[in-house]
């Protein structure tokens, strides 16, 4: 299979992520800097938590109203959100106007699109694929976020605090594209019944959506499992990045004929996200014959052991080698257990309410990031060689847990194929 074989809209859509991903790269890792300059480290924080916030409950929202009225209406109006509020930032940033309240008002405006997009553009990618095409789709769409990601984090880095209008503009213009896509090219992959759009009281049938998803034990299970593995991921910029600023001896390499390179904890976290995203897109295409040879479920936890691991001896290791080792261990393990989690997800939701169960999975990586933040206050408590065993349990609860929800699954569906004889 090859990108050209994909539906259309899946092509589509992934081309416009690759567009949004490397414009939100390139402005919000940056923002905390932006806000604690004008405002303050404290009020910044809060006002990038509001933001938080606001993106979590707009998920939920974006998830339960593409269930009903369909996803390409959602996309659309949240891609135009996005051209109008990078544009307004743009204007509060720019010569003849200076404010950050108009920039922070128009960050929540963005969030709020995001946060209506993110389960609909999910949910479209399950509606138009096949269950023999989707570990590969995943698979291109992880080396596509992995590249944009790189994309716009260096575009940002270089250009951030000394061209913010200017990128503003650019961003304003870039963000034109996906609204296009949606806009002409895309077509609505889903119909809601008559019964669902004829709900109606909005909070109820919310809430009534919701706790439908929340009391299917499959997909919970699955979800536990998730946070679990996302709070492992975020650690690597949170509490490993701390270690080694604090731990790292400062090592001097002799390069032939060059500088000498000195490198601390911070260069250190740095280069361990450089081989991540390089490892990634040299090698993410190639291990889908790999996906495709060997049983699903033994590559797929293969993958989250390989991961924990090596997250586990970069907690405690202060080698440089042994730290690019474990590295590269890990990398190859979130490249296996990624795609496949994204496929058995896909099969596991309901398909008449797959936005729904999509936001459930969205706070599931939001959570994952909330504990990878706490993790830096939890690994000053019990030190290094504590996180690393936290680790390797809770990659032990991760694995008992998506095997209690496939084996939950794989009895339920059989079931019903039998009774349906």
């Amino acid at each position: 299979m090859s990108f050209f074989q994909l539906h259309k809209s899946i092509q589509l859509r992934l081309a416009s992520s690759f567009l949004a991903i490397s414009v939100g790269s390139m402005i919000f890792p940056f923002m905390a800097i932006y806000f604690a300059n004008y405002v303050g480290g404290v009020l910044a924080g809060i006002l990038l938590l509001i933001n938080t916030i606001i993106s979590i409950i707009t998920t939920l929202y974006g998830g339960y109203l593409s269930d009903r009225i369909g996803r390409k209406k959602i996309l659309v109006f949240g891609e135009a959100l996005i051209v109008i509020s990078f544009a307004f930032m743009a204007i509060a940033n720019s010569p003849i106007l200076s404010s950050v309240w108009l920039t922070f008002i128009m960050m929540l405006v963005n969030s709020f699109a995001n946060g209506l997009i993110r389960p609909a553009s999910d949910a479209m990618l399950i509606d138009v694929s096949t269950p023999e095409d989707r570990k590969y789709m995943y698979s291109v769409s992880y080396w596509i976020t992995n590249l944009s990601v790189m994309i716009g984090s260096i575009i940002g880095g270089l250009f951030f605090k000394t061209h913010l209008f200017e990128m503003f503009l650019v961003i304003t213009f870039i963000s034109l594209i996906p609204f296009v896509i949606v806009t002409f090219f895309i077509s609505e992959s889903f119909k809601p019944s008559i019964e669902t759009v004829k709900e109606r009281s909005v909070l109820t049938n919310l809430y009534n959506s919701y706790k439908k998803v929340i009391s299917d034990r499959v997909f919970m299970f699955f979800t536990y499992a998730s946070i679990f593995l996302f709070s492992i991921m975020n650690q690597i910029t949170n509490y490993i990045a701390v270690r080694l600023d604090q731990e790292f001896s400062i090592m001097q390499i002799n390069l032939w004929k060059f500088n000498d390179i000195y490198i601390d904890g911070l260069r250190m976290a740095s280069i361990i996200n450089l081989e991540n995203t390089i490892v990634v897109l040299v090698i993410s295409i190639m291990s889908i014959k790999l996906l495709k040879k060997y049983n699903s479920d033994s590559i797929f936890y293969l993958g989250i052991i390989l991961f924990v691991g090596g997250i586990s001896v970069i907690t405690i290791s202060n080698s440089l080698w042994v730290i690019l080792v474990a590295t590269l261990i890990f990398s190859v393990g979130e490249l296996l257990y990624v795609p496949m989690r994204q496929t058995l997800l896909a099969d596991i939701v309901n398909e008449q309410a797959r936005s729904s169960y999509m936001a459930i999975n969205s706070l599931s990586i939001q959570m994952g990031r909330i504990s990878g933040s706490l993790g830096i206050i939890l690994g000053a408590i019990i030190g290094s060689w504590g996180m690393s065993v936290l680790y390797i349990v809770l990659g032990i609860a991760t694995i008992l847990l998506f095997n209690k929800s496939l084996k939950s699954y794989r009895y339920h569906k059989s079931t019903y194929k039998v009774s349906n004889l």
